[in-house]
């Protein structure tokens, strides 16, 4: 997770916190984010409803619930795995969907007071994702949208929020934007890298590549799910591209080689992902796609 806002006056809880999710002590991270949201609280003690350092405050406590949200449906995810106490996951799912509400108020508040804030829109957007509510989703992103178009995380979130609703046509041309913005944001990083800026470090760079792995490995599943699949094994390959190690897209790209050539995938996409699979087993340090990459124009 990535915090949303940043302060003058820092709780001192909240680096710590992130930094145990980072590390996958949930439990610990549900701990001290508690106690920043009680920091956060207190601090709100006396302010004026009027005053815009309340509606701040307010969605900063709201972040804090939704990383307790987050934690807590990390942790779950672990006890699933691992078949652990039935009681204790009742307890972590119950904890996750309280704070998720109650960061939905926080966030509301905040854009009620400043509905120019795009930031606030997409997390209470990722809010009603999380709570399934995906109409209020839709339109509280689209308003975020609407307010910084050119912003890669917007974009991409408004993707993922048509992949919830099964809208993949939808989607696709929100997360081709985000891969077209995130490619341009790259470049610029590499440029500022190679000039030796201080603001500018390798791990943001990789960081930066990381994303757009994902990025492609997404829209190669919402290509595939739209009987789109010449385009998705090229995504596919493009994600593997950027991370020799996206375990996803290496398992799609597995899977259409693998396919028996009578199936819906035409017989040239087959053999298409075969020869990535090939490449993939020949060079572990990644393969060479050459004029398959895809190109992003202007969206329609």
């Amino acid at each position: 997770m990535e915090r949303v806002y940043m302060e003058k006056e820092e709780n001192p809880y909240v680096v710590e916190a992130y930094d145990k999710h980072g590390d996958m002590e949930f439990q610990e991270a549900i701990n001290l984010f508690g106690k920043a949201r009680e920091w956060y609280v207190e601090k709100g003690l006396g302010l004026s409803s009027h005053d815009a350092i309340y509606y701040d405050n307010i969605l900063r406590i709201g972040e804090m619930c939704y990383c307790i949200g987050n934690s807590a449906r990390d942790k779950l995810g672990i006890l699933l795995k691992e078949n652990g106490d039935s009681s204790l996951q009742k307890e972590m799912e119950e904890l996750a969907i309280e704070n998720y509400k109650e960061a939905k108020l926080k966030y509301y508040m905040g854009v009620l007071h400043s509905p120019d804030r795009p930031e606030a829109y997409v997390e209470l957007g990722n809010l009603y994702i999380k709570l399934a509510e995906y109409d209020e989703a839709e339109d509280a992103l689209l308003v975020g949208y609407s307010l910084q178009p050119e912003n890669q995380i917007i974009c991409n979130n408004v993707a993922s929020c048509y992949n919830y609703m099964g809208q993949y046509d939808k989607a696709i041309p929100y997360a081709k934007k985000a891969i077209k913005l995130s490619e341009e944001n790259l470049e610029e990083l590499k440029e500022l890298l190679k000039k030796d800026e201080e603001e500018v470090s390798v791990e943001e760079v990789e960081a930066q590549i990381q994303a757009l792995s994902a990025m492609n490995s997404n829209i190669g599943f919402l290509y595939f799910n739209e009987g789109k699949f010449k385009e998705a094994v090229v995504a596919f390959g493009n994600a593997i591209k950027y991370c020799p190690e996206n375990d996803s897209a290496i398992e799609s790209i597995t899977y259409i080689a693998n396919l028996e050539e009578d199936s819906v995938v035409p017989k040239e996409i087959i053999e298409e992902a075969r020869i990535i699979a090939i490449g993939l087993e020949e060079n572990t340090t990644g393969i060479d796609i050459g004029d398959n990459q895809i190109e992003f124009g202007d969206e329609e």
